[in-house]
């Protein structure tokens, strides 16, 4: 059982907001974003990947194990759609450019702006 499956015991609470300021989680993730990680990045990453004011950006493999693009998936009962442009070769490369699309969109003045269009 991981840390976010323990969230709601009370042993553990996803934050609301990702403090801009924790740059050691975006570099923690950035050097190993296939690995382990601690228990305040598992947490932010919670926090990125339910939070209701991004787009839901996921990767879908095009070609199981050497490619992927970027995607938005749908709320409840809505296609998923892949956006066009992004195509990814090397999957830790893919999670950090997802993983950065959330983070400037969370901790960034003016939010997802720059982002891919949702």
């Amino acid at each position: 059982m991981g840390i976010l499956d323990r969230v709601g015991t009370g042993e553990y609470q996803v934050p609301d907001q990702i403090d801009p300021a924790r740059t050691d989680l975006r570099d923690e993730f950035m050097a190993d974003p296939l690995g382990r990680h601690s228990l305040d990045l598992e947490l932010a990453l919670g926090a990125m990947r339910g939070s209701q004011a991004l787009p839901r950006w996921i990767l879908i493999a095009t070609e199981p194990g050497r490619q992927w693009v970027l995607g938005v998936a749908g709320r409840r009962g809505e296609p998923t759609r892949v956006l066009p442009g992004q195509v990814f070769t090397d999957l830790a490369e893919a999670e950090r450019y997802v993983f950065d699309l959330r983070w400037q969109a969370l901790t960034s003045p003016g939010g997802a702006d720059g982002a891919p269009d949702a």
